[in-house]
């Protein structure tokens, strides 16, 4: 029983990571192996997965429900909701982040939208869970790059400065500590080298 929990677990984390990622598995696959952890383990084990794959289903659909809604256009964003039901997912503490505004925009019209069509349900929004593609010039030419919304939110200054301090940017983005080093980095990382960081250190 005690494997069986933690197997339990650690496929939730890893079927939560390809449900919400870009290059997401087929549905089919994913649904073809949770039948067979049903198979061998009951109904109980595998509820929260299906429920975990329903809810990525039925996001799809209200996206584009939500998308021909938008007579007046999107802000050149191409929007994506996942509504998660809360208990089926790996789901830490909701962080507050300031967003580029196009983004907040697009946010703020889901939730006007599902909350009309949904009467009486909440949406709470979790950034740390979100991607983001976006298309940044360089002095090489454009690049299209997939990254984690944290990150989006660190480069979107650059479009009004072109130099911020590690102080300045915790200020302006709200990205918690524990989570604004490690994205820092990455964009800084010698084989990114997306932004240019001094001094170039590993810390």
């Amino acid at each position: 029983l005690q494997d069986q929990d933690v197997f339990s677990s650690l496929y939730k984390q890893h079927l939560s990571a390809r449900l919400l990622s870009a290059s997401a598995s087929n549905g089919d696959i994913e649904r073809l192996m949770i039948a067979k952890l049903k198979a061998e383990s009951g109904h109980q084990f595998t509820s929260r997965l299906e429920g975990m794959v329903r809810d990525i289903e039925q996001s799809k659909a209200l996206t584009r429900s939500f998308q021909t809604s938008q007579s007046s256009g999107l802000d050149g964003v191409d929007f994506t909701a996942a509504v998660l039901t809360t208990g089926w997912w790996p789901i830490n503490q909701p962080t507050e982040i300031r967003l580029p505004e196009s983004v907040r925009r697009m946010f703020e019209g889901f939730y006007t939208f599902y909350t009309g069509v949904h009467s009486g349900r909440k949406l709470q929004w979790l950034p740390s869970l979100g991607s983001a593609e976006a298309k940044c010039q360089f002095d090489g030419g454009k690049k299209e790059l997939s990254m984690h919304l944290f990150q989006l939110a660190i480069l979107a200054l650059f479009n009004e400065g072109e130099i911020y301090s590690y102080a300045d940017i915790k200020r302006l983005t709200c990205i918690p500590e524990s989570e604004l080093g490690r994205h820092l980095l990455s964009l800084a990382h010698p084989q990114v080298r997306v932004l240019k960081k001094s001094p170039n250190s590993k810390q």
